[in-house]
């Protein structure tokens, strides 16, 4: 895998923590809410669509996994991406994982959530 490959991988996981983020910010706020939908169903709903972009990002990070942190017999140069990019991939995988959780949240108890906290 090339470089290239590597950092495009990774620039094209940004978006999606971006959405996942504003997602449910958007929900609270009505957006594109169906007419007939209560606010707090919506707000749980949008926690199914955090989980889905979670793992979306775990996706594309593991298909870079093996560049980043190879096993087995290691060139000499075999570090070079561990190097490069081991922290921003790192960063994207904790991101990933407490999006995943948060969508969790979201999506079985984002009724009582709205109601105690919003």
């Amino acid at each position: 895998m090339e470089d290239r490959e590597i950092k495009r991988t990774l620039i094209k996981c940004f978006p999606l923590v971006i959405l996942a983020i504003v997602i449910p910010i958007l929900a609270i706020f009505s957006v594109l809410k169906p007419e007939g939908e209560e606010l707090t169903v919506w707000f749980q709903r949008s926690g199914s669509i955090v989980v889905l972009l979670a793992v979306w990002i775990e996706y594309n990070l593991f298909q870079i996994h093996g560049e980043i942190y190879p096993t087995g017999f290691i060139p000499e140069d075999g570090d070079k991406f561990t190097l490069k990019y081991g922290k921003p991939y790192d960063a994207l995988k904790l991101v990933g994982a407490v999006l995943a959780v948060w969508g969790t949240i979201i999506w079985g108890y984002g009724d009582i959530l709205y109601g105690k906290f919003l």
